[in-house]
Formats: C-alpha cells, sequence, structure tokens
C-alpha cells in the first residue's frame, strides 16, 4: 500500500505543474495529461515496489483493468472537483481521501 501511496503523492502533487492544476478545469487536454501522468505513476510505482521487495507480479491484465478503473475515478472525480467545487478546502479533503480509498481498493483486488 505504502508505494501505491508514494505512487499518488507523486503523480497528484510532484508531477502536475501549477499551469495543469489552474487549467485542469478549463481544458480537457490538461485533465487528460494530468490523469494519464498519475494512473502511469501509480502504476510504475506499483510494479517498482514489487520489485524491490521482491514479490512475483502474474496477473498483468487485472493491473491493466484496474488502472484503467483507477483512470476514469480519477479523471471524473477531477473533473467534478474542479468544475463544482474548486477552490474549496473541504473538496480538497474529500477528493484526496477519495483518492486513497481508491487506490486500498485497488490493493485488495491485487492481493
Amino acid at each position: 500500500m505504502w508505494f501505491l501511496i508514494l505512487g499518488h503523492l507523486l503523480g497528484d502533487f510532484a508531477f502536475q505543474t501549477d499551469a495543469m492544476a489552474r487549467e485542469k478545469g478549463r481544458n480537457p487536454r490538461v485533465l487528460l495529461t494530468h490523469t494519464a501522468i498519475y494512473v502511469a505513476t501509480v502504476g510504475s510505482v506499483y510494479l517498482a515496489g514489487l520489485w524491490l521487495t521482491g514479490k512475483d507480479f502474474t496477473s498483468p491484465g487485472l493491473l491493466a483493468i484496474l488502472l484503467g478503473a483507477i483512470f476514469v475515478f480519477h479523471y471524473l472525480q477531477d473533473l467534478l472537483k474542479v468544475r463544482r467545487f474548486n477552490g474549496s478546502r473541504q473538496a480538497y479533503y474529500l477528493d484526496q481521501a477519495l483518492h486513497i480509498i481508491q487506490l486500498y481498493i485497488l490493493r485488495l483486488w491485487l492481493g
């Protein structure tokens, strides 16, 4: 789970520029780019974590399906946040909590 959280922090904060954060509510391509970077980062850090801990991963199809689901949920969730609740501190905390819950569900499915 720690590697998923690290992937989340990198993808949602470190690899999201200030311009992306400002524009993703106005430009669907920016939101798609952010979401793709986020999912690629989460998936890469998760797989790197498995490799570093010596664990075997035998279900790339399941990972692809679950990362696809994360892509859709992350995109829709961020779209709703920036279009409906942009600037609200409560929306920010709820957004982050929902992202972590999604990653926890991903972790449960992956075993």
